[in-house]
């Protein structure tokens, strides 16, 4: 059986809490947080946290990030 991912945690646990997932800026509605997870297996997306005024987690977001982003 397979490992599961810290990505695929970190979406099971957005589904769970209603959190709503950017991916490059764009809403995305799912079902199955696998379908992320195949998106994002590349290691150049980061994983931001969104939250209102009062700190609460909203959402949590995913850019994608080139070598040149570090120069």
């Amino acid at each position: 059986m397979r490992e599961t991912s810290w990505l695929q945690e970190e979406l099971n646990r957005a589904k769970k809490q209603g959190l709503t997932v950017h991916i490059e800026g764009k809403a995305c509605q799912y079902q199955d947080p696998a379908k992320f997870f195949h998106l994002l297996e590349e290691p150049s997306y980061m994983l931001d946290y969104v939250s209102d005024e009062d700190g609460k987690i909203t959402g949590i977001c995913f850019d994608k990030v080139n070598e040149d982003d570090f120069s």
